[in-house]
């Protein structure tokens, strides 16, 4: 994968062709069929400012189309997963922005570092890792992702890029299903924060640490929450 990103740090042009060696080592990477493991990837660049655009996007050849809950504007029908307009859906994927600092470049100290943000308060770094979703896409299958940075082999603090992941998230559609401690009927909630971001504010937190607040901190500050995933069974 490092190699791969190198390829379309140099090249973006060419790399966004399929037939560019980095398209075909990522391609490689990914699912060859069914509906499993690593779905699509879309590489971003470290420091291009003004210019958040994918340098690669490649999606795993499927046995069969993952159709997604978009529609086509024009015909109201289905997008596939890896449509070209349409296919890398959008609340699987950081909205990034570039601003620049007065800290050298670990790269090139000669120049300003890049701060990269996936959102207004969600620094993307070194170390940072940015799960969004799950995606339901239907009653049996959902999506998420991962975006994580590429870093130098030799200088684990020197960032080459970042990358996004979609997997399938079956997993989690497999344990809504599940009647265990269930009976015959029940409801099953995946609920998150409704933050972009998908992570609760520091101050909102329910829990964490061996903590658990009181109700009149809740109280004082709420967590806005949404459902990720409903399965609800009845006999």
């Amino acid at each position: 994968m490092l190699s791969s990103y190198i390829l379309v740090h140099r090249n973006a042009d060419a790399n966004k062709s399929s037939n560019s060696s980095a398209y075909s080592d990522i391609s490689s990477a990914l699912a060859s069929g069914g509906l499993s493991a690593l779905l699509q990837v879309s590489v971003i660049s470290r420091n291009k400012t003004g210019d958040s655009n994918p340098l690669l996007m490649a999606t795993a050849n499927t046995s069969s189309p993952i159709y997604l809950p978009a529609t086509y504007p024009n015909n109201g029908s289905h997008v596939p997963l890896g449509d070209p307009e349409f296919g890398y859906p959008a609340a699987l994927y950081p909205n990034i922005t570039y601003n620049s600092t007065a800290m050298p470049d670990p790269m090139d100290p000669s120049r300003n570092a890049t701060a990269v943000y996936a959102f207004m308060d969600t620094p993307l770094n070194a170390s940072s890792v940015l799960v969004l979703g799950p995606m339901q896409v239907n009653t049996s299958f959902a999506l998420l992702s991962m975006t994580l940075p590429i870093v130098d082999n030799s200088n684990s603090q020197i960032v080459l890029g970042f990358m996004t992941v979609v997997a399938s998230a079956s997993s989690l559609i497999d344990v809504t299903n599940s009647r265990e401690g269930l009976a015959n009927t029940g409801v099953v909630l995946i609920i998150g924060p409704s933050r972009r971001p998908n992570r609760f504010a520091g101050s909102q937190i329910p829990f964490g640490n061996n903590i658990i607040p009181s109700a009149e901190a809740c109280k004082r500050n709420p967590s806005a929450i949404h459902f990720l995933v409903r399965t609800a069974r009845e006999t």
